[in-house]
């Protein structure tokens, strides 16, 4: 972030009663088979890839926005991609340890801006996101989500999400040298697959 964001923005973990209206939210626009006890997990267990962001200037708790990230080790990652495991059967024993040299696929759960006090929050979001795995020394080999072809799941632009942020060059801002996995998958059914 840069000194003026850090100023106006302020991050801190997802609090029960936003997990649970970001799950309620999930439930509502694409049923599946995901529990809000698992939905905790990964948060807690994803170490600080997942947060909430604030407004800083109100000096309150006026919620910007959310994204939800697990850290994948890479051979699990790879399966997801294929289809061989479902986003829904993740489980906090394929994420890597908080600290070291494992390669890890970063997949987006959930990223949600609310109101419009922030353009690009997605963008912003991830560059924290990638700072943060860097820290912890991970090997970050792509970048993944599954998501509605709407921008209700995005609030920030839907499927064009992970292609928006390769536009922007953020890959090499962040460390991600080519070749780049990127993937994205949705169904025309509006079901998650």
């Amino acid at each position: 972030m840069t000194s003026q964001q850090q100023r106006l923005l302020a991050t801190k973990p997802i609090s029960q009663d936003v997990l649970q209206r970001v799950y309620a939210s999930d439930q509502g626009m694409y049923p599946a088979p995901l529990t809000l006890e698992r939905l905790q997990s990964w948060v807690v267990s994803g170490h600080d890839l997942s947060s909430s962001w604030l407004d800083a200037d109100l000096d309150s708790d006026k919620l910007i926005g959310v994204i939800i990230v697990l850290p994948v080790l890479r051979p699990h990652w790879e399966d997801l991609l294929v289809g061989k495991i479902r986003e829904t059967q993740l489980d906090p024993s394929v994420f890597p340890g908080a600290f070291g040299s494992d390669e890890v696929g970063l997949h987006i759960f959930h990223v949600e801006r609310f109101g419009d006090r922030v353009r690009g929050f997605t963008e912003l979001a991830m560059g924290e996101v990638m700072a943060r795995a860097k820290h912890r020394k991970w090997q970050v080999v792509g970048l993944s989500g599954t998501h509605l072809d709407t921008q209700v799941s995005f609030a920030d632009g839907g499927q064009h999400l992970l292609l928006r942020l390769r536009e922007r060059k953020h890959f090499g801002e962040w460390g991600l040298k080519p070749p780049v996995t990127l993937r994205h998958s949705w169904s025309g059914t509006g079901r998650c697959m």
